[in-house]
């Protein structure tokens, strides 16, 4: 949601998620607050320092934004990760399995690898997916895709570009500190090593493998992260769970080069190709005909007579005195009217043309 939808790039998402988890062992191991409004809690914890994050660094971009957001992965690191009267020292924290209605959904227990702990991060990866494929469309992820594509530009069309950037940070550490109540549950226990900078970097690397700018891409690099499907089914099969860090190392400069924009992306039709028995359209706001032209039999897209007013392009009578009905002189503007200077558009090449009709402004202001 940050680096696809924003442009924003932070290498502090580790260490947000760090937050989550750790204050979801407290809550649920030391206070009993049960499942599911201990995560929730987490969750909400890791919000708050995620807005803190964006208001800090709502102004930055580019290199000062990563470098901002890597001091504040190092610092929550080294202030509250090194603590041993949060993270338990080196005994690490234990997270408890999530209960509900007296069904253990956690994944240690007999039977281990326990199902029921594969359904709930199921049902969370499909709420979390779809929640961020239908920002997309929304009013927010609008103006998101508007302040990434031109920060300026967005300004200049009315939309606050630090609040947007703000609320992206909320939102991405949110959905940072639910992966971190995941992984709490997943591993059963924490510990210093659990989260930090080098986890964030790494991620954002198999983020980039499958790509930034959908959910599909966060699908794909959720297969190749550490105990994903793909690199366990590799390691079964060939023993190459051990070289994952350097095989998506590779990844990453083989697609920057081939895919920029990672596997999963499939770029959109630039056009649609109009066939000989489709309908035409003259680029005027509905598909609708300039006044006083008509449509040519044959369907050839080209307009009625010889495309001029009245015939021969002439304003009808005599508009000088002794002329012939043109505006001026020989090589006046009456002679020989080039396409689109009588005030229509300009008339488009013979074959595929595209077909174009007026965009009108949302409420948002991003045409």
């Amino acid at each position: 949601m940050l680096t696809g939808y924003v442009g924003q790039l932070s290498l502090a998402q580790m260490s947000l998620a760090g937050v989550a988890g750790f204050l979801l062992a407290r809550l649920e191991g030391e206070l009993g607050v049960p499942f599911p409004i201990a995560p929730l809690i987490a969750t909400f914890a890791a919000a708050v320092a995620g807005l803190f994050l964006g208001v800090v660094s709502r102004r930055l971009r580019g290199v000062d934004l990563a470098l901002i957001t890597l001091v504040a992965g190092v610092a929550i690191q080294e202030a509250v990760f090194g603590n041993p009267l949060i993270t338990g020292g080196l005994a690490g924290s234990s997270v408890p399995n999530p209960k509900i209605f007296g069904l253990d959904l956690g994944l240690s227990g007999a039977g281990f690898p326990r199902v029921q702990y594969g359904l709930l991060a199921l049902a969370v990866l499909a709420a979390g997916g779809y929640g961020v494929a239908r920002l997309r469309t929304a009013d927010l992820g609008r103006r998101m895709l508007a302040v990434r594509a031109n920060e300026r530009s967005a300004a200049a069309a009315g939309i606050d570009v630090r609040r947007t950037k703000v609320l992206a940070f909320t939102l991405s550490a949110a959905l940072a500190g639910l992966g971190g109540c995941l992984i709490g549950y997943g591993q059963g226990r924490l510990s210093f090593d659990s989260f930090g900078v080098t986890a964030s970097l790494f991620f954002l690397a198999i983020a980039a493998v499958g790509g930034v700018t959908s959910v599909g891409g966060a699908l794909a690099g959720g297969l190749l992260a550490p105990g994903g499907l793909a690199f366990t089914a590799l390691d079964r099969v060939a023993g190459l769970g051990e070289y994952q860090q350097v095989l998506c190392g590779l990844a990453v400069v083989v697609l920057a080069v081939l895919r920029p924009a990672g596997l999963v992306y499939r770029p959109g039709r630039a056009g649609r190709r109009v066939g000989p028995s489709q309908p035409r359209r003259t680029g005027w706001p509905g598909g609708k005909l300039r006044p006083g032209r008509t449509e040519r039999p044959g369907g050839d897209g080209r307009l009625g007579g010889d495309e001029r007013l009245g015939g021969d392009e002439r304003l009808g009578g005599d508009e000088r005195p002794g002329g012939d009905g043109r505006l001026g002189g020989g090589g006046g503007p009456g002679a020989d009217v080039p396409e689109g200077v009588d005030g229509g558009p300009p008339r488009l090449a013979e074959g595929n043309r595209p077909g174009l009709t007026a965009f009108p402004l949302n409420p948002g202001g991003v045409s």
